[in-house]
């Protein structure tokens, strides 16, 4: 289990954000080793994961993550 998966959100913008670093520590991974194929696709499928969840909590209506929160400007109708 990672580091993050252990935190307890204290509000609904925090699991956005630990969900957002979840995506982005996958991504990172490995990015500066000499990783196996097999290394590297786990890690792919680990980011495709945790990905799933971020858009899933977004499409449910739920906040943006802190650094999209941060750029978000509503659309006037």
């Amino acid at each position: 289990m990672d580091d993050l998966e252990r935190i307890t959100p204290q509000s609904p913008e925090d699991q956005a954000d630990i969900l957002f670093d979840l995506v982005s520590d996958a991504l990172r991974e490995h990015r500066e080793s000499r990783a196996t194929k097999a290394d590297l696709r786990a890690a792919l499928i680990r980011a495709d994961d945790t990905f799933q969840k971020l858009h899933d909590w977004i499409t449910e209506g739920k906040p943006l993550p802190d650094p999209w929160r941060r750029k978000f400007t509503p659309v006037e109708k």
